[in-house]
Order: C-alpha cells, then sequence, then structure tokens
C-alpha cells in the first residue's frame, strides 16, 4: 500500500562567535537542511549575552527551527495502547478506514528567548521566557467515521508554545548539591484555539547529587503535568505523573 524507499539526509552548519565587548558576546550562524522527502531549507540563528556581573548575565536570542516529517508520521501501521489504529500519512489501509494517502509538509519554526542568570561557587540561578511560532506543525488527528477511525498526522496552519523556566543548585554540604527546575508551557492550535496534544503544561524536577570519592550518588524525581491526547473518544486528558531516578 505504500513504499517506504531510500531517505537521505545532508545538512551544513557555519557559526561564528564576537566578543563585542569584554562584558558582551554575540553568536550568529546559519544551517542548511536537504532532505530527500522534506527539502531543502536555510536556518538562522543569532544570540548574545551581557554579563552585568556575576550575578547577573542578561541573555537574548532568536533562532529559526526546520523539522522534516519523520519516518513514523508516514509510514507508521500499528495499534497504539488506547485500541486505537495510528496510521502514517502515507499509508492506505481500508480496512482500519484509511482509503488514500495525504501530504506531508514540513515544519519551520522561529522562537524568542530572554533569560537572566548568574550565581556563585554555592549556588546559581537561571529564568528564560520563551515564545515559539510554528508553521505546519505536524498534529495528531482522528479520522475516519463509525466503526473504523484511525489516527493519523496532519499539518494544522499554526501553532504557538510560550512560557517560562526557571532553574537553580545550591550546595548544601561540600558533598551534596541540590538543583530544581521548573517549565510552564502554553501550547495552542492558533487554528482551533485548542491546547497541543501531547504537550504537558508543567515540568518539574529535583535532583540530589552526592559526590565522595570516585562515586557520584543521584536521586532524580521528575513530573509531568497532564495533557491531551487522541483517544478513542477523541481528544481526551491524560493525568499527570511522577518519575523517580536513582543512579550510581
Amino acid at each position: 500500500a505504500y513504499d517506504v524507499g531510500a531517505r537521505t539526509f545532508d545538512s551544513a552548519f557555519l557559526q561564528h562567535e564576537w566578543q563585542i565587548l569584554p562584558s558582551l558576546n554575540a553568536v550568529y550562524g546559519a544551517r542548511y537542511d536537504d532532505d530527500s522527502v522534506g527539502g531543502s531549507h536555510l536556518s538562522f540563528q543569532a544570540g548574545g549575552i551581557w554579563t552585568l556581573s556575576p550575578l547577573a548575565r542578561l541573555r537574548a536570542n532568536f533562532a529559526q527551527g526546520y523539522k522534516a516529517p519523520d519516518d513514523r508520521s508516514l509510514y507508521v501501521d500499528q495499534v497504539n495502547p488506547q485500541g486505537v489504529p495510528m496510521l502514517g500519512a502515507e499509508v492506505i489501509n481500508p480496512d482500519q478506514g484509511k482509503t488514500s494517502a495525504h501530504s506531508l509538509d514540513p515544519e519551520s519554526s522561529d522562537t524568542f528567548e530572554i533569560g537572566l542568570a548568574g550565581g556563585a561557587a554555592t549556588w546559581d540561578y537561571g529564568v528564560t521566557l520563551f515564545h515559539t511560532s510554528v508553521t505546519d506543525r505536524i498534529e495528531t488527528v482522528r479520522e475516519g467515521s463509525g466503526q473504523l477511525t484511525y489516527n493519523t498526522f496532519r499539518n494544522i496552519s499554526e501553532a504557538r508554545i510560550q512560557g517560562v523556566e526557571t532553574e537553580g543548585s545550591i550546595s548544601l554540604t561540600p558533598s551534596l548539591r541540590a538543583r530544581a527546575a521548573f517549565t510552564r508551557f502554553n501550547a495552542e492550535n492558533r487554528e482551533t484555539g485548542d491546547p497541543l496534544l501531547n504537550t504537558p503544561e508543567t515540568l518539574a524536577s529535583l535532583t540530589l547529587d552526592y559526590n565522595r570519592a570516585d562515586w557520584l550518588l543521584q536521586t532524580i524525581v521528575s513530573y509531568a503535568g497532564e495533557q491531551d491526547y487522541s483517544g478513542r473518544n477523541g481528544t481526551e486528558t491524560a493525568a499527570g505523573y511522577t518519575l523517580v531516578h536513582l543512579k550510581a
């Protein structure tokens, strides 16, 4: 019903760093991507850091992104854990209700960030505000009718992801350091006004590092907030969950 065929990727990246002033550093560059499926694209990035003091470094950045459709969104043919068929854009499966293939365009994005960071030997912090506009975002959608419904992938005209990210660490003892991070997202499908699927509203983590002799012991507690997904009954909401990792 579909032909995966051969796929090739080529890319080139050029970046330059300029120390404009002792306290002002700029970095800028460009990347060229060529994908036999998604075509070619030129992306730009530019940013700078202004060091006001060791306790305050002001950072600003602009970056363009590019993402060609991956093999999963094009060719997946399986049933997900909720019992819903997942059929890629190129897949034709009349038994599941998908009788024709459709094309996917690459995603492109523009991201603006501004942040403040600093610290000393025993502690540090960082706060970042970000705003991303995505054109032709590839999103999971429900299609079909009656008993023959399935999930596939389509381009939505525009999406927006914005929010705030905070992080920090502190030395509790010479051998023990605690690190914490928190991110709050506002992700919206600008075409419908609905939240983006598979995108949690909140991410948070707490890490304890214990260094002694030649050993590093690490405990990580991470939390992902609730998020919408495409289930058997349409758009459903998955509850948040917490993971605990122990590493040595």
